[in-house]
């Protein structure tokens, strides 16, 4: 997995005063980032929709 990627990104957006929210990941992709903790660095929606109408209250 290119979890250093997803990492990079986050730390990229969040300096820079963004959120950064995964989406509509697989499942197993999920698990793995609850196994390692990266859940406490981002959050994580089931799908596109719920990450965005999050992301449009927050304005």
């Amino acid at each position: 997995m290119a979890v250093g990627a997803v990492l990079s990104t986050a730390k990229r957006v969040m300096t820079n005063g963004g959120r950064f929210v995964v989406a509509g990941a697989p499942a197993d992709l999920l698990a793995h980032f609850r196994r390692i903790g990266l859940e406490r660095v981002f959050q994580c929606r089931e799908t596109v929709g719920q990450a965005v109408e999050e992301l449009r209250s927050d304005r």
